[in-house]
């Protein structure tokens, strides 16, 4: 009978099982996890309530939502999308709902709901599930077969292995595959904050602004979204996604690059002149804090009115 190995007990590694099982009966099919506990990250995802998919309905284009890899995941759609995704977890008794973000989450609002589900699904199927295990090497063997050595010591022999292990922040720890002869891109952080040094930057912590524009001068590199200003700097939505867009260019500058903020989200600037000088003189009595654009806060608009006018000064 054909054996196939799973290593990696997550989301991929329990779905890969499930479905090579239901694809193939006769196959013994089992996932070997090198942590005590399967799903982890399933469970502490989306703040414990694990956001399962989105609705895509507002992305018009892949790769403004995948722009590393973006023609994969097309390729990847053709086969299994996030509609699949969505009828799968309903057929398996785990109703779902859409947010107003887009987002998809358990109706339950409650992680253990997928996990279990994949749990549940897998022992149905006859998968089997080795928690402790942590592979060390594959050897190809004569008849095509492949030899899995653990961690242990344990070897086993298998008919087909699928590597579900997820990234790595490190890329020897995936070296058992370069040495089948894959190529192994270096590992680069992404989804981070930004650390701004500015004191004034610094002195609106806690400011919100939805939606800006940042972008990377010089580059094509750009997001758009919430920005929270903390006291490191700048996090929220449009930073995490601007450092995963941006990750290989930012690792190469070192992590010290320019960050530039539209705040106002509009890329005319006499478009942007004008909307001013409307307010100005609509309103010509009122200070600036209570005459702003909408989405920036009294502290900010103030606080870039007063930027400006240091640079005035300073350019004389």
């Amino acid at each position: 009978m054909p054996d196939i190995a799973i290593i990696g007990g997550g989301a991929a590694g329990f779905f890969a099982a499930v479905n090579a099982k239901i694809t193939y009966p006769q196959t013994t099919v089992t996932i070997f996890e090198k942590s005590n506990r399967v799903l982890a990250k399933v469970l502490i995802s989306g703040g414990g309530r694990c956001n399962l998919t989105n609705s895509f309905a507002q992305v018009k284009d892949l790769k403004h939502v995948y722009p590393r890899g973006d023609k994969l995941i097309k390729r990847l759609f053709k086969v299994f999308n996030h509609h699949d995704t969505y009828r799968w977890f309903e057929e398996q008794g785990v109703p779902l709902v859409t947010q107003d973000d887009e987002c998809i989450f358990p109706k339950s609002q409650r992680a253990t709901s997928i996990a279990d589900c994949l749990i549940r699904k897998a022992l149905q199927s006859g998968v089997k599930i080795r928690t402790g295990y942590t592979l060390e090497r594959l050897t190809p063997l004569p008849d095509s077969r492949i030899k899995a050595t653990f961690r242990s010591g344990t070897t086993a022999v298998f008919n087909k292995v699928i590597i579900a292990t997820g990234g790595s922040p490190r890329a020897e720890k995936l070296s058992y595959l370069a040495d089948l002869g894959h190529t192994i891109v270096a590992p680069v952080p992404s989804l981070f904050t930004f650390e701004v040094r500015e004191p004034l930057f610094r002195a609106l912590m806690g400011t919100v602004t939805d939606p800006v524009t940042l972008s990377i001068p010089t580059t094509k590199h750009r997001s758009t979204g919430a920005l929270l200003i903390t006291h490191w700097g700048m996090s929220g939505p449009a930073t995490l996604k601007l450092s995963s867009y941006a990750a290989r260019y930012i690792n190469e500058q070192h992590y010290c690059f320019n960050v530039a903020v539209n705040w106002l989200n509009e890329t005319n600037a006499e478009t942007i002149r004008e909307r001013l000088l409307t307010l100005a003189a609509t309103h010509p009595k009122k200070q600036l804090n209570s005459i702003r654009p909408d989405n920036l806060s009294a502290s900010l608009a103030v606080s870039l009115a007063e930027s400006i006018a240091r640079q005035r000064k300073t350019m004389g």
